[in-house]
């Protein structure tokens, strides 16, 4: 009867214990990120610039994150499921003038990202095609 119960927990434990590891949990998303991959810029671009995406929620609206590339400051929405999916939609920035192109290329690249994963502390987006940002954790 024993070794009944044992080849029926078995399994059951195992499937458990995978769904366990490929959840997502929010709690883990909700920090801010440097940039550290994105792209053709260099990183040292990016350190320089500051470049970082903050997904901290904020109390006045729920799934409004902000971002910076070194110039303008963005906003946008974005909605994290549990099976790894992402969405970013409603992005915009502010309209100071900037020397290089990264901003543009970030909110028409981040629009494109549709899940994501954290791997040793570090957030990857991607779009399916090949696209990847890498995003590494500011806490220590």
């Amino acid at each position: 009867m024993k070794s009944f119960a044992m080849q029926l927990l078995l399994p059951l434990m195992l499937i458990l214990m995978m769904n366990c590891n490929s959840q997502h949990n929010k709690d883990q998303l909700q920090k801010q990120w440097s940039l550290i991959s994105f792209s053709d810029f260099d990183k040292t671009l990016l350190t320089k610039n500051n470049a970082y995406l903050n997904l901290i929620p904020k109390e006045s609206a729920e799934n409004q994150y902000s971002a910076y590339m070194g110039c303008n400051n963005l906003f946008l929405t974005a909605k994290f499921d549990s099976k790894g999916n992402v969405e970013f939609y409603d992005i915009g920035a502010t309209m100071m003038y900037c020397e290089n192109n990264m901003e543009k290329t970030f909110i028409s690249q981040i629009a494109e990202m549709k899940s994501y994963r954290i791997e040793n502390q570090r957030l990857i987006l991607a779009d399916g095609q090949g696209n990847e940002m890498i995003f590494k954790t500011t806490e220590k």
